[in-house]
């Protein structure tokens, strides 16, 4: 990290000032950055993000932070030293290195880190992910990020998952990348942030241990899902959702409406998405023909496959040596 950068955190900031004249206990809130309801303070997405693809900052010291939840991912990493939360009721103590990663339900509560505690907030928003890089690896834990990207469609959900990171460098020098540049007047922050944090994710799903967490009912539920988008993931071509229920010993109907209430789509839509980012991933890789693709993805109606891959891509499939024709003419 920038040694500016570095200082920047390091330095007391107003919010901590106030926190050490005023002896408080819990950090004082802005009340344009949340909103009440039902009594819970839910933070603003648009008050923090505004034209930015993510919003960083420093967590303040030296007093409590109360009780929140957002409608966005928040990823909290430890820069620096130690803090305990209490997430959905559970106490989790974050050391330096690790990474806390909470869907959008999840609500949380921060004991008051101490001077040399650096904890740091970015706000993601969903949408501005890099899909493009993430949907084009197809690593063994893909199906656990695809998970918490489905869940954030839906309500009532509540899990996070915290990577012990605190032994991989190269986590550690993409975060510091992407504070740094954060703080710097590049014009192009904003679309190297977004590159950063999709490459920060690929990292963390392949290489880090995870611990995902939940209510116990919901965790049996959410290992369920991730079982579910595993198996669509690796056997996406010939695998239905008879098939699928046998194979995990579940009733037909109870494991489709999971699935839905889980992921806020069908078996059937999961499916086509991984058929679908499988094929367009053949089709700009290989030299294969579009009807060997089709084949490969297991599609079984072609002008079906034409109009999908259309509607989502926005063009139609072609085969390679076509548009290298197409390029030279």
């Amino acid at each position: 990290m920038q040694k500016n950068v570095e200082e920047l955190l390091f330095n007391i900031s107003l919010d901590e000032i106030d926190n050490l004249k005023n002896a408080r206990k819990v950090t004082k809130v802005n009340k344009e950055t949340y909103a009440n309801i039902d009594r819970k303070m839910i933070i603003k997405k648009d008050y923090f993000l505004k034209n930015r693809k993510v919003y960083i900052s420093k967590h303040s010291r030296f007093a409590d932070f109360p009780e929140h939840s957002h409608n966005f991912l928040e990823l909290n990493y430890m820069l620096s030293g130690t803090v305990t939360q209490v997430i959905n009721g559970n106490e989790e103590v974050l050391h330096t290195g690790d990474i806390l990663l909470m869907d959008k339900d999840a609500v949380h509560f921060v004991k008051a880190p101490g001077v040399n505690d650096l904890l740091i907030n970015l706000m993601i928003p969903v949408e501005n992910l890099d899909f493009e890089s993430l949907t084009s690896i197809m690593n063994k834990n893909h199906f656990i990020f695809s998970f918490l990207l489905e869940n954030n469609t839906c309500e009532n959900h509540s899990t996070y998952v915290i990577f012990r990171s605190s032994k991989h460098v190269v986590i550690q020098q993409l975060l510091d990348q992407i504070i740094d540049k954060y703080y710097s007047n590049s014009p192009f922050a904003n679309e190297i942030i977004r590159l950063n944090i999709s490459i920060l994710f690929m990292e963390l799903l392949e290489n880090v241990p995870y611990e995902v967490h939940g209510n116990t009912h919901q965790q049996t539920e959410n290992n369920l899902a991730f079982e579910v988008l595993r198996i669509i993931h690796q056997e996406f071509r010939t695998i239905t959702l008879s098939q699928l229920a046998k194979q995990l010993n579940y009733n037909k109907n109870y494991l489709s409406n999971l699935i839905k209430n889980k992921t806020g789509k069908s078996f059937k839509q999961l499916q086509t998405k991984e058929r679908l980012e499988r094929a367009k991933l053949l089709i700009e890789n290989t030299d294969l023909t579009i009807e060997e693709v089709i084949y490969e993805v297991g599609w079984l109606n072609k002008s079906h496959f034409y109009r999908k891959y259309k509607e989502v891509y926005g063009e139609p499939a072609k085969n390679p040596k076509i548009k290298r024709q197409q390029q030279f003419m």
